[in-house]
C-alpha cells in the first residue's frame, strides 16, 4: 500500500451525524467510495480463483486505501457473524472494528456495504488483509 497516498476518508457517523453535522456531501462521498470498493472486492471475489490473492489484496489497499478497505470487510463480516461463515480469528478482528449502526426510515444503509460473493474465498481475503495491514 502507498502510504504517500491520500485516500478519500471514510465518513465514520450515520447518516442522522452527518445531518446534525452539515456533513451531507462528505457523507454521500464517502458512501460512493464504500460501494466501489464493495463492488471491487467482489470482482476479486469472482476473478481470482486461479490468480494471485495476494496481489488483489494488495491493489484493493493500494486504490481504496487501509481505512476503507477495513470497513467495508469487517462490516460484511460483522452482518454474517451469526451464520458462522468467517474464521473465529476473523469474526473477532472484525468485531474489533468500530461500525456504528446506521438506520434511516427503517432502511439499514450498512446492508449496501455488504459483499456478496463465494464466503470461503472472502475469508480468505480477510485472512490476507489481517496479514498486510
Amino acid at each position: 500500500m502507498n502510504n504517500d497516498k491520500k485516500y478519500f476518508p471514510v465518513y465514520k457517523g450515520t447518516l442522522v451525524d452527518a445531518w446534525r453535522e452539515l456533513n451531507i456531501d462528505l457523507y454521500l462521498d464517502s458512501k460512493q467510495w464504500n460501494l466501489a470498493c464493495k463492488t471491487a472486492i467482489e470482482y476479486i471475489l469472482d476473478r481470482n480463483r486461479t490468480t494471485n490473492l495476494k496481489q488483489a489484496v494488495k491493489e484493493l489497499l493500494d486504490d481504496f486505501g487501509k481505512e476503507r478497505v477495513v470497513f467495508v470487510i469487517a462490516n460484511t463480516v460483522q452482518y454474517y457473524t451469526y451464520e458462522n461463515w468467517f474464521s473465529k480469528e476473523n469474526e473477532a478482528w472484525a468485531g474489533e472494528i468500530n461500525i456504528p449502526e446506521n438506520f434511516n426510515r427503517g432502511v439499514d444503509i450498512n446492508s449496501h456495504y455488504i459483499i456478496d460473493g463465494d464466503v470461503s474465498m472472502l475469508n480468505e481475503v480477510v485472512n490476507e488483509l489481517r496479514t498486510m495491514i
